[in-house]
């Protein structure tokens, strides 16, 4: 899923929650539901955040990301990249300093 970019940029894709299930045990894995469309990104670590465009987001492993998410593609069958990055990641910082961060204090995933 991963692309190449130039510095440091953040990228987000499209995607959609396949099975929720797979979500379970991640903090505010209880707010997102099967079908719901989504945004990730690659974290530094491998990790892929979870992000649902307004202000509920959480960390998931590849292999829980490949369970619980299906990327959208395009036709030719590229991962989707999400419109307006700019824009999206401001709503998840805006996100992040309004609501704190749940991951702080919580085991390594």
């Amino acid at each position: 899923m991963s692309k190449a970019t130039a510095g440091n940029q953040v990228v987000w894709y499209l995607a959609w929650v396949r099975q929720v299930s797979a979500m379970a045990g991640r903090p505010n894995a209880d707010t997102f539901h099967d079908g719901q469309q989504v945004y990730l990104r690659q974290l530094a670590n491998g990790k892929w955040m979870v992000y649902d465009g307004s202000d509920t987001y959480t960390i998931l492993s590849t292999e829980d990301a490949k369970l619980a998410l299906k990327s959208c593609r395009d036709e030719r069958r590229q991962v989707r990249v999400a419109e307006d990055q700019a824009g999206l990641t401001r709503r998840f910082y805006q996100a992040v300093a309004r609501h704190g961060t749940v991951f702080a204090c919580r085991p390594r995933y």
